[in-house]
């Protein structure tokens, strides 16, 4: 009878443990209630425990029958009860696993508002001081940043230098990607709306963007941050244009939409400056210190002194005459040491090494500027020139007829590039003797001082014709050079990817760091990235097979990657507001409504974008990989044929400004798309594609203009948005793309 109520009793009891096997499965791998796990833990905890006891209960009573009754009809009963505690025994095991997960993984208490102000202050006051700047080892660095953070925080506020580092780490990427998304809707936002709508629909692209249905939780972060050098945003080459224009007097103007509301970035003290206010402000505070001293004791100074005068009185009346004697002998003496200082002051000024020159009347030079003129017409621009035409495009970097080109539009474009006479009625520098200035600095990257000897201008003469030699070749040829694709060009990029295998592309996608030398201190640390060591500013750049470069976004700090870069580019902005030409291709009998580009490992799938395939296996993948390699490098290739043609953008950038630096490279871009198109006969591939490239020159698109009121369509936008990112297009594309190579070049090699 005891057998019959042992078999029910564990056939009651093992559904009971099968259920409570299934909850600790969905404990171990659900989200859901991993959460309340803590307050289920005692009841698990029992639930083993009475488990255990009524097993060892079960198994007296087998015990004590299998020595009455027959060993066959118990000893299954016996193993079902073995079998059921190895199940507990694994089950104790699984609480223990998820309670060691939950523990290690589980989120400790969230920084509040006041936290994150602390932790940003922190990391500002050690970030951009101007003395040190981020010339400090990692570890001292966060102890630093910690110990200031601590000093301000309450008891239950402290945080150690882990915590510290690894919540600025997580929270400035989100605020990267955010602060990119507000700068590339501002860029398009008509002007004349309200602010918060231009915030709303922000909001509502970084949730499209990061897929979540929470708001962005780091907005105080973002509005403490963005006006930091690293989080401002840059200006695209269409701004810098409104920027440069010219009015009626020659005057440079700024239309107040395409101004920054923020105003423009202040570039901060330099080092020395901050140690020297620093000093100052020291030696002012002893200064004080002491003159409180010397009033204390003035009253016990003047009773010395009185004492004194009684006992000097008694000897001057001997002394008088000795004393008259010496003094005019003490002013002829000083007389004459003035006369010789006077004398070596001049001496020092006519040769050019005096340090007291600005007391004295500038010293002028006749550097003979006709005669300078005259040789640079005898050497490059006479009817027979004493350099031939191809030392003229060595030296130039391009051919004469389009550098004259330049020339005859920027003397239309400013009167700054014509002749002009000083007071005296003495005939100025000539446009050719400018341009020539500002091309040598730019083709060579030399100091402006050195081509003072042949050129016959100074060195701040040069500087300011290189500078605006930039802006005037920005203004007058970056419509047409540094312009979006229109149709015909489109149709011919699309026309040579076919040839080359890849239907749909529109070119190759990377990105550049240029070094800037003159980086404050107090940036260094927002420009500066580990793997370069130096302080860069980045260019974003799309190039074709001929090396044409369509698309360039630069100012970006260097301690960003490339995908925060995009984050901020206006690379994809014409495309979320439908303004582009439409683009439709079919691959392996799919068809697609956008264009792509080739880039590396680091981009994102998105439907715009074709990476290679890493550690390819088949031979259709190695096919597929050394062809997607072989074409992204004309990107690569055109952003060495830009350095080699112009050094100043290959050696370390001496400027000032960050905005100086845009106008220069701006200006290298056009400048080298202007050679592209009037060399282009003269590549090896023209006639590999065979491309009609006449409607090129010529070929304009107007910038678009802002619209007043309310934008409409966002929604279109944010649907635009979410097919760019669809990774499931994405590796579909890829897929035809490695099918349709195979079959164009894969018959005959493999």
């Amino acid at each position: 009878m005891q057998i019959y109520m042992l078999k029910e009793v564990t056939s009651k009891f093992h559904p009971y443990l099968q259920g409570t096997m299934v909850l600790l499965t969905k404990v171990t791998w659900g989200s859901t209630l991993r959460e309340h796990l803590e307050q289920a833990q005692v009841a698990v905890q029992l639930l083993l425990l009475d488990a255990y006891l009524f097993l060892d209960l079960l198994e007296a009573l087998v015990q004590e029958e299998m020595r009455t009754v027959q060993l066959d009809l118990v000893l299954p009963c016996h193993l079902h009860i073995m079998w059921m505690k190895i199940r507990l025994s694994v089950i104790k095991m699984a609480v223990i696993v998820v309670l060691m997960r939950f523990r290690k993984k589980g989120k400790g208490k969230n920084w509040s508002k006041r936290e994150d102000e602390l932790l940003i202050a922190a990391w500002v006051h050690n970030s951009c001081d101007p003395i040190d700047g981020n010339s400090k080892r990692a570890e001292t660095y966060w102890k630093e940043v910690a110990a200031e953070y601590n000093k301000y925080a309450t008891k239950e506020q402290k945080k150690t230098v882990g915590q510290c580092k690894n919540h600025w780490t997580k929270t400035t990427k989100k605020v990267t990607k955010f602060n990119g998304i507000y700068n590339v809707e501002k860029s398009t936002w008509p002007s004349g709306s309200d602010d918060k709508q231009l915030m709303e629909r922000v909001r509502a692209k970084y949730m499209s963007v990061a897929k979540t249905k929470r708001p962005f939780p780091y907005e105080h972060w973002w509005e403490y941050v963005r006006k930091e050098a690293k989080w401002r945003r840059s200006y695209s080459v269409e701004e810098m244009n409104k920027r440069n224009k010219l009015n009626a007097l020659g005057a440079y103007s700024s239309p107040t939409q395409a101004i920054d509301e923020e105003g423009e970035l202040q570039r901060p003290p330099g080092r020395n400056t901050s140690k020297d206010a620093k000093d100052k402000h020291k030696s002012s505070s002893k200064s004080k210190c002491s003159g409180s001293l010397t009033s204390e004791s003035v009253d016990k100074f003047n009773e010395i002194q009185l004492r004194k005068s009684i006992a000097a009185e008694k000897m001057a009346d001997a002394t008088l005459i000795q004393a008259e004697a010496t003094k005019v002998q003490a002013e002829a003496e000083n007389e004459r040491v003035e006369t010789e200082k006077e004398k070596i002051k001049i001496a020092a000024q006519q040769i050019g090494t005096s340090n007291e020159h600005r007391r004295l009347p500038r010293r002028h030079l006749d550097r003979d500027r006709q005669g300078g003129e005259d040789r640079l017409m005898a050497d490059y621009f006479s009817e027979n020139p004493l350099y031939t035409d191809k030392q003229f495009r060595r030296r130039f970097r391009m051919r004469k007829h389009l550098f004259l080109h330049i020339v005859q539009t920027l003397g239309e474009w400013s009167p700054f590039f014509t002749q002009r006479s000083d007071a005296f009625g003495k005939p100025g520098f000539s446009p050719l003797q400018k341009c020539t200035a500002a091309m040598r600095v730019l083709a060579f990257g030399t100091p402006a001082d050195l081509f003072d000897d042949n050129l016959r201008m100074g060195e701040t003469t040069i500087i300011k014709c290189m500078t605006t030699f930039c802006k005037g070749v920005m203004e007058k040829f970056g419509p047409e050079y540094l312009r979006r694709p229109t149709n015909e060009d489109i149709q011919r990029l699309l026309h040579v990817g076919e040839a080359r295998g890849f239907l749909g592309m529109l070119g190759s996608l990377d990105c550049m760091h240029w070094t800037w030398r003159n980086c404050p201190v107090a940036w260094k640390g927002m420009f500066t990235r580990g793997d370069h060591g130096v302080s860069t500013v980045m260019l974003e750049a799309v190039a074709s097979h001929d090396l044409w470069i369509w698309h360039a976004f630069f100012g970006v700090a260097g301690s960003s990657n490339d995908i925060n870069v995009l984050d901020q580019s206006t690379l994809f902005t014409q495309v979320l507001q439908g303004t582009t030409p439409k683009v439709h291709f079919e691959v392996n009998h799919n068809e697609y409504n956008l264009g792509y580009y080739l880039v590396d490992g680091i981009y994102t799938e998105w439907v715009t974008f074709v990476k290679s395939i890493p550690m390819a296996q088949s031979e259709k993948h190695k096919l597929y990989k050394a062809h997607q390699e072989g074409a992204r490098k004309d990107v690569e290739r055109a952003f060495g044929v830009l350095q080699a043609r112009f050094a100043i953008v290959r050696h370390p950038g001496r400027m000032l400004q960050r905005c100086a630096l845009a106008e220069i490279m701006y200006a290298c871009i056009i400048l080298h798309n202007m050679i592209v198109a009037d060399e282009r006969h003269t590549y090896k591939c023209y006639d590999k594609y065979d491309c009609d490239y006449e409607l090129l020159q010529g070929a304009q698109i107007p910038y678009l203009e802002t619209e007043q009121g309310p934008f409409d369509g966002f929604d279109l936008v944010l649907e635009t948005d979410a097919a760019i990112r669809d990774r499931s297009t994405h590796r579909r594309l890829k897929a035809d793309l490695v099918e349709n190579i195979w079959q164009k070049f894969g018959g005959n090699g493999h």
